[in-house]
């Protein structure tokens, strides 16, 4: 697991996005990349603003806005989220990898 955190800089709301990458980083010579990784960002109260396990469940929108600015992840089972956050707050974000079971992943 990975958390992270990030402060959105300026005044305002600001588009951000953030992408939770595995499979497709074995290509670029990381090893022991997280096979399905799921993102999930938190307000700096705790609350989740966005959760993703697979980009592809995104929007028809938020992928093509992906695509456009040349962030769309390359292997399906990678996350991603195109957010409108407060500037000024901090903002938590966590990559998790999903275990699978018989029947599922959880």
């Amino acid at each position: 697991m990975l958390i992270a955190g990030f402060v959105v800089q300026g005044s305002g709301q600001k588009k951000v996005v953030v992408r939770a990458l595995g499979p497709s980083l074995a290509s670029a010579g990381v090893s022991r990349t997280l096979g399905d990784p799921a993102l999930s960002v938190f307000n700096s109260a705790g609350t989740p603003v966005a959760v993703n396990d697979n980009w592809g469940d995104l929007s028809a929108s938020d992928r093509a806005a992906l695509a456009g600015f040349g962030l769309a992840p390359t292997n399906s089972r990678e996350s991603a989220a195109i957010l409108s956050l407060p500037a000024g707050r901090l903002h938590r974000h966590r990559a998790r990898r999903l275990r699978q079971r018989a029947g599922g992943s959880v």
